[in-house]
């Protein structure tokens, strides 16, 4: 099922919305997040996501549950029914 045009990519998304991290601090996505990110979620031809399971796995402090935090909006809005309502204008 193809997505309507406003889905924004999750970088996109991220870069946008997420601007404090727990702390309170300026943050974003790292080079090496992105491109985590960006593998994570390629998708097929006909718009599905390519992996199923992506397990990452990283040293403490590396910036894990960063990502996932910042993914976990992005998927609620732009991947599940949800965003459908959500996003209604």
């Amino acid at each position: 099922m193809k997505r309507d045009h406003i889905r924004l990519n999750a970088i996109d998304f991220i870069d946008r919305t997420i601007k404090l991290d727990e702390k309170g601090e300026p943050c974003k996505l790292t080079p090496y997040q992105r491109r985590v990110v960006q593998l994570a979620l390629n998708r097929t031809k006909d718009d599905a996501l390519f992996y199923r399971l992506v397990l990452l796995s990283e040293p403490k402090k590396s910036g894990k549950a960063f990502m996932a935090a910042c993914l976990c909006p992005w998927w609620a809005v732009h991947q599940s029914a949800a965003g459908n309502h959500c996003c209604r204008q």
